[in-house]
């Protein structure tokens, strides 16, 4: 079964049991993410097939390489498409999973472990995860923290590790080498310390799980090996080639990952820049050159591919790398090793590890604010030209030209995407899964309807979707936040946009008064809402959006009662429609359907949904209106812009070419 293809009928739409080996948790409060590996089934495709699946039953913790029966409801992999946010279904087929899913049942209890006592230590989680790749006690507030400020690499096992790892065995060989004088005269030692320091590589790697990024840097530092023990002078651009053809070999789907291209993109831009830089040069000096070089380089291509680049982050790995490299993670990794014979001699080693890295998280907490300033919306021209800027900025030239060319660089990467011109306004869909979320601009305004779901997973659409896409698409403010009603797919996100921008107006369903409107930029805004209905979703406060040449209707989840109520409010052969309540069979009247007649009709609805929305007959009576029918969860987020009335989706067409999807987009 490819990545890209379907699932197994076998694995369709049932529940499935089958035999799993754990490969890597993450624990929430109420919930928990599982990467697995199929030993066992009743469904034979699935066999040898890695699954991430998720569960509520909490009340005992999975070990990594635990085996157990459980019985979970498949289906491929997906995920949002959004301006600002990483696409997680490329994600997923670059992990090599070939199928999600939820846990209804544990079949057995072995190799389970109760919930841990509390430690003592501050940041237990942290080091075990910093050592061993164990990351499910890390909170999510840490992982915030984390990525807020640039810093998120230290959480994941890769070259970093794995070099700290290898120095450390080398060190300590090149120790005892040195006070036994008959071994420095051996000829040998030089492959006795690579072969100790490729044992100690290979058995962590296979400790911590053999996930992308371990592998990718286990085989990278293999070819560095290779090359030292060889005691031959081969280019860098030569050793990076050859780790790059390794890494594919050995992993093709990492191709898919944008962490492949943005890690051998960091290593070429280090190798380049220390090739023409002075060898005397003081380990400050040089370490500033590093993050530098880095956040000059790679912030380009991360501002296109990830849309979040912390502009603190060069100061944060400035003073974080070495603290983690020197001390943290080797004291991390000796003490976890120690625990496996004594706790007497391993608990001294964490609690100074420990100290270290609460002065670590002291000094992020400090850097970071409510809104982190982020670089990010940077479009294909743009990366083009700040990449060629950021050339410029390495090779060895004057401090006079550097600077000019650093400051034209920063203005490439400070530019903000243009907002509507006056009298002109545009909506963003957004690709919540199962709910809504929009974001209108006009001029000089933006306004957020709906904010998406919120889950006990610890997903929130508000601070996962919706701010960074306000990040990606315009200035990073918002003059209102309307809620259609208090379902948590319209409503779950809101906390977190409000928290965002306390200062923004809120209106909620109590909030919203039938026929309330305003007027920006040239572009008028009518509410409206069925006040005499007593049901949450016929009683959804609705946004009319017009301006001299379009109009717009967001809908909420109005039925068919409210829809023939409100229609007489609404122009006839409107422009853009969400439809109502997602398309289901309870909305979209024929009345109504043929009152408004609209042009496009976007269906905010999650992929392959318990709900069945969009319901056929829906679809059908738009379409036999002659609409452009378009669906977020297989065109990603949509942009829909009054000026010329153009249509256009988020979803990359030429990856869907590659990666073939059952597109639902009618013109």
């Amino acid at each position: 079964m490819s990545a890209a293809g379907p699932l197994a009928p076998c694995a369709v739409g049932e529940h499935v049991e089958f035999l799993i080996r754990v490969q890597d948790i993450k624990q929430h409060p109420k919930h928990q993410s599982i990467s697995a590996l199929v030993l066992d089934s009743e469904c034979r495709a699935l066999v040898g097939q890695n699954v991430r699946l998720g569960s509520y039953q909490t009340e005992q913790v999975l070990m990594r390489g635990a085996e157990l029966w459980i019985t979970a409801k498949l289906r491929r992999p997906w995920g949002s498409i959004n301006p600002g946010v990483p696409g997680r279904r490329l994600w997923l087929l670059g992990q090599n999973v070939r199928a999600t899913g939820y846990i209804k049942e544990f079949k057995t209890n072995d190799l389970m472990e109760k919930k841990s006592e509390p430690s003592v230590l501050l940041h237990a989680g942290i080091l075990r995860a910093v050592a061993t790749g164990v990351r499910q006690n890390v909170t999510d507030d840490e992982w915030r923290l984390f990525r807020n400020t640039g810093t998120v690499h230290l959480m994941v096992v890769s070259g970093l590790h794995i070099g700290v790892l290898a120095g450390m065995v080398m060190l300590l060989l090149n120790l005892v080498v040195r006070m036994t004088p008959r071994l420095s005269r051996m000829c040998l030692i030089r492959y006795v310390m690579v072969g100790a320091a490729g044992f100690s590589v290979i058995y962590y790697c296979w400790s911590v799980g053999l996930q992308a990024p371990v592998l990718r840097a286990g085989a990278t530092f293999a070819v560095g090996l290779i090359a030292y023990a060889s005691l031959r002078s081969i280019p860098s651009q030569y050793l990076l080639g050859f780790a790059w053809c390794a890494v594919l070999a050995l992993l093709p789907y990492t191709f898919l990952q944008v962490g492949f291209w943005l890690s051998f993109t960091a290593v070429a831009i280090l190798l380049f820049t220390f090739a023409h830089r002075m060898r005397r040069a003081t380990w400050i000096f040089s370490l500033c050159i590093l993050q530098a070089a880095i956040f000059v380089g790679v912030t380009p291509a991360t501002s296109f591919f990830v849309n979040a680049t912390p502009a603190i982050s060069p100061v944060a790995n400035i003073v974080v790398v070495p603290l983690m490299s020197t001390i943290v993670i080797p004291l991390s990794m000796l003490g976890h090793l120690a625990a496996t014979f004594s706790d007497n001699v391993s608990q001294p080693v964490l609690l100074v590890a420990d100290y270290c890295l609460h002065l670590v998280m002291t000094f992020l907490e400090m850097l970071v604010t409510t809104n982190p300033i982020v670089i990010s919306g940077i479009g294909w021209s743009g990366v083009i030209f700040s990449m060629l800027l950021a050339a410029l900025c390495l090779i060895p030239i004057s401090l006079r030209s550097r600077l000019i060319v650093i400051s034209g660089w920063s203005l490439v990467l400070g530019k903000l995407p243009p907002m509507p011109e006056w009298a002109e306004f545009r909506v963003y869909t957004l690709d919540v899964g199962q709910g809504s979320a929009a974001i209108i601009d006009t001029a000089h305004h933006r306004l957020v309807f709906d904010a998406g779901p919120a889950f006990p997973s610890g997903f929130d659409a508000g601070r996962e979707i919706v701010l960074p896409a306000m990040r990606a698409t315009g200035s990073f403010r918002l003059d209102r936040l309307i809620v259609s009603h208090e379902d948590i797919d319209h409503s779950g996100g809101a906390g977190a946009i409000a928290e965002a921008f306390p200062h923004a107006e809120q209106i909620s369903l109590t909030g919203c008064k039938h026929r309330d409107t305003w007027r920006w930029d040239g572009v008028t805004f009518l509410l409206l809402r069925d006040e005499a209905s007593r049901d949450r979703n016929s009683g959804s406060c609705t946004l009319l959006i017009r301006s001299d040449t379009a109009s717009a209707y967001l809908s909420g989840d109005i039925e068919r009662a409210t829809e023939l109520a409100l229609k007489k409010h609404i122009p006839r052969d409107i422009d853009f429609l969400a439809a109502p309540h997602h398309g289901s069979k309870t909305s979209s009247h024929p009345a109504f359907v043929k009152s408004l007649n609209p042009d496009v009709v976007v269906f905010s609805s999650g992929f392959q949904n318990r709900y069945g929305h969009p319901a056929t007959e829906v679809v059908s009576r738009y379409r036999r209106r002659g609409a452009k029918l378009v669906w977020t969860y297989s065109s990603g987020a949509i942009l829909w812009e009054s000026k010329d009335k153009r249509l256009s989706t988020h979803r990359n067409h030429l990856l869907d070419t590659y990666l073939p999807i059952k597109r639902h987009v009618k013109y």
